[in-house]
């Protein structure tokens, strides 16, 4: 018998649950490294090319748009869900806010209408962060592997409960 076939034979479901963990943060890492290359280089393309489009929308739409790439939510953190809030809110509202300034005065901001924007959805989303995340439902893992199985009584209670919880701990 070779060596890794003993191994994962001998894995206990604990052990096999904290490998998909594991795993979940190293697809993570590897999203958000892929995600940051895309963004630079399409910044750096759009500038050689000298496409005339407003300088703040690529970063706005890639600010807006971390909210899809950060997916790992384990071990809850506050800090991780009140920076992926701020950026997604900055980008968004820095997109919105921008387009609309740039519109009403012609493009003569230069973009201030964009950074008063971002500034104000990222402090919206240091703010509200917690609040927009999700909290844990209380789950069982019947089967020891890995996978999480909800009582209806308890995604009930935890409905009831969610205006109370973030009431109680908002940051």
């Amino acid at each position: 018998m070779a060596p890794s076939e003993s191994a994962s034979e001998e894995r206990t479901p604990e052990v096999t649950a904290a490998v998909r963990r594991l795993t979940d943060h190293v697809v993570q890492v590897e999203a958000l490294c892929v995600y940051l290359l895309i963004t630079i280089t399409s910044l750096a393309a759009l500038q050689s090319a000298q496409v005339p489009i407003a300088p703040w929308l690529v970063p706005a739409i890639f600010l807006a748009s971390v909210r899809l790439v950060v997916r790992v939510t384990n071990p809850i953190s506050g800090v991780r869900n009140r920076l992926t809030w701020a950026s997604s809110l900055g980008g968004l509202l820095g997109a919105i806010v921008g387009g609309v300034t740039d519109v009403l005065t012609g493009g003569l901001t230069g973009g201030q209408g964009a950074l008063l924007g971002t500034a104000g959805g990222a402090a919206l989303g240091l703010t509200l962060g917690n609040m927009l995340v999700d909290q844990e439902i209380k789950g069982y893992d019947k089967n020891r592997d890995g996978r999480r199985y909800y009582a209806v009584e308890d995604l009930d209670a935890f409905i009831e409960e969610s205006p109370r919880r973030t009431a109680e701990h908002p940051a």
